[in-house]
């Protein structure tokens, strides 16, 4: 092809760079959906984030897997007592402050919840270590 013919339609000069966003949508047992990246905490808003600010972002986003599993085993196991309804927590879903506090409340809710925070601290540490990350406690 030479510089005076032009590309087809469907062609273009400059690649497009950004892919297409994929969400997979999970119906939480007390009626909400919830995102696979809910709180979009593994965004980072720079063209060159530096490592710190990649392990923070991702240390975020793995905190956020925590507290979903460990509400929906929660749910699972004692149900509409730990509902954020039931719970008198408002709107969880709309940051991430709110859903760490429906994830503590619901976790807090009485002995046999709390009797699983050794559970999810081992299920976060295995998630911290398989991403390359150092493990803590989440609860």
């Amino acid at each position: 092809m030479t510089q005076s013919e032009t590309l087809p339609h469907t062609a273009t000069r400059e690649p497009i760079k950004q892919a297409v966003a994929i969400d997979v949508w999970t119906t939480m047992a007390d009626g909400q959906q919830i995102g696979s990246d809910h709180f979009n905490l593994k965004l980072i808003y720079k063209p060159r984030p530096t490592e710190q600010e990649i392990i923070k972002s991702k240390t975020e986003y793995l905190k956020f897997i925590g507290y979903r599993e460990s509400l929906k085993h929660i749910h699972s196991k004692v149900g509409e007592e730990t509902y954020y309804q039931t719970l008198g927590i408002e709107k969880p879903y709309s940051n991430i402050s709110k859903f760490k506090i429906y994830a503590h409340t619901a976790v807090n809710y009485n002995d046999e919840t709390k009797s699983f925070k050794p559970f999810f601290n081992e299920k976060f540490s295995e998630l911290c270590r398989e991403n390359s990350i150092a493990p803590f406690n989440l609860f």
